[in-house]
């Protein structure tokens, strides 16, 4: 009898240790990492980099081809193609930046919903469990779902300090997947996010920008 019951704790605890949620999901507050991405509209693939520090509430996001970004692609009247394209944010102002043809724009303000990704931007997300990550040779990784626009699918490396852990994936569907790549560092260069002179707030940007 006090065989059994031990044994009907034990299941008792192991199904309570496996359903537990861990933290929400919390960015460091420096870092670079590099991605690949997926426009699944276009079925286009570019790869960049994303620059962020909290600490001075800036960021940047590189792509070496931003045709099929939904804010780079709509600005290039020129019919910029295979250029690469930024979204600086500094100073509570998002810019959209061509630095091949030294051409910047004012894309929207923080006022607008347009400044830097909070770091715990996650906090209301939903956690659905532990999945295989099919980008990590079978690794697992935490799996959450945060809607806004669109349902975004938010993937990361398991660990129990959310500070421990690396972000793998922002699926945003249906039309925009990116997958990042490890490892990531904790720190920016220097320099990366400095306003180029030709960048001018009485400037604004055209195509998709006016609709934020």
């Amino acid at each position: 009898m006090r065989y059994s019951m031990l044994i009907a704790l034990l299941l008792v605890f192991a199904i309570c240790e496996t359903s537990t949620v861990p933290e929400l999901p919390l960015w460091p507050l420096t870092f670079t990492q590099n991605f690949s991405e997926t426009t699944t509209v276009f079925s286009y693939h570019m790869d960049g980099t994303f620059y962020y520090d909290a600490t001075v509430n800036k960021s940047l996001m590189y792509r070496e081809d931003g045709q099929y970004d939904r804010y780079c692609a709509y600005i290039s009247a020129e019919g910029w193609k295979n250029t690469p394209c930024s979204q600086l944010v500094s100073d509570g102002i998002r810019w959209i930046i061509f630095p091949k043809q030294e051409y910047c724009c004012m894309c929207c303000k923080a006022s607008d919903g347009c400044g830097l990704v909070k770091r715990d931007w996650l906090q209301v997300a939903t956690f659905l469990g532990i999945v295989n990550f099919k980008y990590s040779n079978g690794k697992q990784a935490y799996k959450w779902q945060k809607n806004g626009i669109q349902v975004n699918y938010y993937y990361e490396t398991i660990a129990e300090n959310p500070l421990d852990r690396v972000m793998l994936e922002i699926d945003m569907v249906p039309n925009d997947l990116q997958r990042f790549h490890l490892p990531r560092k904790h720190s920016v260069p220097d320099g990366i996010f400095d306003l180029p002179s030709y960048c001018d707030v009485k400037k604004a940007c055209t195509g998709t920008c006016p609709l934020v």
